[in-house]
């Protein structure tokens, strides 16, 4: 069981906070390049520098960052475990829709936390156990990077 926003969108954070300060460095370290070597054709370096910028931001937002939050949430469920965090509260939805053919199912529980709701992306084994109305306490466990899973 674990966080469906949460979890990712934790792990994307780390991801730009450590891609998109290198890549800022790179673009003035190429731009300082450029001029120290005496770059005559500004227009067509900025095209060129526009294109490359605009490539990399779809590549990135695409595909990299996928998978390197892909990667953080792995280390961080692999590696350490630093504190067990007690979640509490009643299941307000469940969505248990079966999948079929290339269609993978959607298995989900919301549960309500005093002012928050707490989505959890789950297995068809464990969603059986529950019930819509039914107060629950779920212990998880927080890793490495501090992102909780079960």
């Amino acid at each position: 069981m674990r966080f469906e926003f949460y979890e990712d969108i934790r792990a994307k954070q780390i991801s730009d906070f450590i891609v998109i300060p290198i890549f800022g460095i790179l673009v003035v370290y190429d731009i300082i390049r450029n001029i120290k070597k005496g770059e005559k054709n500004w227009q067509k370096y900025i095209i060129d520098f526009f294109k490359g910028t605009a490539l990399f931001s779809v590549f990135y937002f695409l595909i990299i960052r996928r998978f390197f939050s892909c990667l953080l949430i792995f280390v961080n469920s692999i590696f350490g475990e630093f504190e067990t965090v007690t979640i509490s509260g009643t299941i307000i939805e469940k969505i248990d829709r079966k999948g079929s053919g290339k269609d993978i199912g959607d298995h989900k529980i919301t549960i309500k936390q005093k002012e928050t709701d707490l989505i959890f992306d789950t297995r068809i084994d464990i969603i059986e156990n529950y019930y819509k109305g039914q107060n629950v306490e779920i212990e998880m466990k927080k890793g490495i990077l501090n992102l909780m899973y079960k």
